[in-house]
């Protein structure tokens, strides 16, 4: 290998690690969960709060009820990985209801005279979550 391909291949190994995953980037903040299925039922209404607040590794899990709060089932891990040309978002945790891998099926921007809104869905084998959350 000359010495211009060896540069150049490192430059794109550094350029690669320093951008990071562009989903992951994007899912960082607090979302708002506007749907919320279990084995096609609304379970929204039965968790508190009514959002989820991904850090760069962590994330603040949404609970069932106010005895969970402050314990290991509030908290999770999560990360992004692609597989046969799609995203999932894994999230590890205690917390049986979100303790899965789900597909990101859609990912997009809405835009009105208001402002704009980020809208993700996604989808395991029984769950289904639609959230949003407003450009800063």
């Amino acid at each position: 290998m000359n010495r211009i391909t060896k540069i150049l291949l490192i430059f794109k190994i550094f350029i690669s690690s320093a951008c990071g995953n562009k989903t992951e980037k994007f899912v960082i903040g607090v979302w708002v969960i506007d749907k919320l299925y279990y084995n096609n039922e609304n379970v929204r209404p039965y968790f508190f709060p009514n959002s989820i607040r991904f850090k760069k590794d962590t994330c603040l899990l949404p609970i069932q009820n106010i005895n969970q709060l402050h314990t290991k089932k509030e908290y999770g891990i999560w990360n992004i990985f692609e597989k046969n040309n799609k995203e999932y978002l894994k999230i590890s945790t205690e917390n049986p209801f979100f303790i899965y891998v789900y597909e990101i099926t859609k990912i997009a921007k809405d835009c009105n005279n208001y402002g704009c809104l980020y809208r993700m869905t996604l989808k395991s084998d029984s769950t289904l979550i639609e959230w949003s959350h407003p450009e800063w």
